[in-house]
């Protein structure tokens, strides 16, 4: 990407998504301080689409900004784990319903293509194709519930909880959520609603609990 190649809105979302990433994964870690000259040095842009993807960043909780520091990764927190993935159900749930009830198979088949894309990586090697896959699986979904308010606030949701969803995909979560997303896309297919909607309902809690073990583990307290 250069800083002539797209349209400020598009740069501002590309902006947003390569530091949003690099929070998720580990590379910019909670407390990291986000300088704009060394940003935008390093991702080669202006400092105008950066400011706007800060603001971004800090609608969705991942960016703080303090008054003579900046803008700051801001730290990962148990009440937020639990916070995001009680919102994040309510929105799965209403999603698989809508979904089913109103295009069940066109829904399934584009979640299989991303579930294709996510069984063919290496989760542990892998991370930053994954992350993209499994969230376009997800937000295939989302999509069902229309243009909105719900399909925009649960969009910025999903930005807020993804580093504690890739906090918890590791080891045996990563086999469990495979299991749980090719069970998903067999409720779609098979048209049917209320499985559609209990999958997506175990699917958060298990990826709540997950994050939070993780959590409790990396900062030394008993969950």
């Amino acid at each position: 990407m250069t800083r002539t190649d797209e349209p400020a809105d598009t740069r501002t979302d590309v902006v947003a998504d390569q530091i949003r990433q690099g929070i998720v994964l580990g590379s910019y870690p909670p407390g990291t301080r986000l300088r704009l000259a060394g940003l935008a040095e390093e991702l080669d842009v202006s400092r105008v689409p950066l400011r706007e993807a800060f603001r971004e960043l800090v609608a969705e909780g991942l960016v703080e900004v303090y008054p003579h520091r900046g803008a700051v990764v801001g730290p990962l927190r148990e009440q937020e784990v639990e916070d995001c993935f009680r919102l994040l159900e309510t929105f799965e749930v209403m999603a698989a319903e809508r979904a089913v009830s109103s295009d069940p198979l066109g829904v399934a088949a584009g979640m299989r293509v991303e579930l294709d894309r996510m069984d063919d990586l290496d989760p542990e090697v892998d991370r930053a194709e994954m992350l993209r896959a499994h969230r376009a699986f997800h937000f295939v979904a989302f999509d069902a519930l229309g243009e909105g308010t719900m399909r925009r606030h649960v969009r910025m949701l999903w930005h807020t909880c993804e580093r504690y969803i890739n906090l918890a995909n590791t080891g045996a979560r990563n086999e469990e959520a495979r299991q749980e997303h090719h069970q998903l896309v067999a409720a779609f297919a098979a048209g049917d609603t209320a499985l559609a909607a209990a999958v997506a309902r175990v699917h958060v809690r298990h990826a709540g609990e997950a994050a939070l073990r993780r959590l409790s583990a990396e900062t030394g307290t008993d969950r």
